[in-house]
């Protein structure tokens, strides 16, 4: 049985990172694998099918396989190089550091699975994760191969962290890349944001501000934090004025304008809904 877990509480065990090379021509009939399957094209193309698809795979894309999914991989227009990497989500089945070839379909029992899980808030990684031009990732593969090769003491929890670091930009670029210029301008609109928390905002402020369409504006936020942009702002202003009321200079009435908000009943009624005590309780 897969055992549901949030990606947050994930640590993922990498069994191997290695380059492949698929001549042109070459074909793997349907195998299956025990753990997850992580496919990155260094360069050339190739394809890999599974039983509800086929992924062309060309320099830069990925492909994320959940143990068990049957898939097969062949080169039918060029030879392709990849770097590919067999991982857990946990470290369950860490005694099992040697990779498990793939085997065909009616050799893989249920039972057989490395740490089966199910990412109750990353869903999308629990089917076939593929995203297209992931170039900037290509130092990180390479980086996680040498650590795999040369297995410096401490190498696992090294790998373990930078594939986390590769999982987590992965799912930042599928969140995004729905959004038009999202990557590029998500970072324009929280750091203007960071800048302005000090006066009266709202979604249409932003937007004329930066040259963007104010429902623009408030689905970039919610994709890129998971947060309205009202409650994204909200938390802005109370991380700073929890620091000014540490730092001990200003009156709660100050701090209240300094933060943006409308009077001091507003702020003291928010911040204690936040942070579940009042200001005067952060005074040093």
């Amino acid at each position: 049985m897969k055992k549901p877990i949030l990606f947050r509480d994930i640590r993922p065990y990498v069994r191997l990172a290695r380059k492949f090379r698929l001549p042109h021509g070459n074909r793997f009939h349907e195998v299956v694998s025990h753990d997850t399957r992580c496919f990155f094209c260094m360069e050339g193309s190739g394809v890999v099918g599974t039983r509800e698809r086929a992924f062309l795979l060309s320099h830069g894309d990925l492909l994320i396989l959940p143990p068990g999914c049957p898939y097969t991989f062949e080169a039918p227009e060029e030879d392709g190089t990849y770097l590919i990497v067999n991982y857990d989500y946990t470290q369950e089945a860490s005694h099992i550091c040697e990779p498990i070839p793939p085997v065909p379909l009616c050799e893989l029992r249920e039972e057989d699975l490395l740490s089966p899980v199910v990412l109750i808030d990353e869903p999308s990684l629990n089917e076939p994760f593929f995203l297209g031009e992931m170039y900037k990732l290509t130092e990180l593969f390479l980086r996680l191969e040498a650590i795999l090769s040369h297995k410096i003491v401490y190498y696992e929890r090294e790998a373990s962290a930078l594939l986390e670091t590769v999982l987590l930009e992965c799912l930042r670029a599928r969140r995004l890349g729905a959004l038009p210029r999202g990557r590029s301008s998500v970072g324009a609109v929280l750091d203007y944001l960071h800048k302005h928390y000090a006066t009266r905002l709202c979604n249409r402020d932003v937007a004329e501000a930066l040259g963007y369409h104010p429902n623009y504006v408030s689905e970039l936020v919610k994709r890129a934090t998971g947060l309205s942009l009202h409650r994204y702002l909200t938390a802005v202003r109370i991380r700073r004025a929890v620091e000014l009321l540490e730092e001990g200079e200003l009156s709660v009435g100050e701090i209240a304008e300094a933060c943006g908000f409308c009077d001091i009943y507003h702020f003291s009624r928010t911040f204690k809904g936040v942070t579940g005590a009042p200001p005067t309780r952060y005074r040093r």
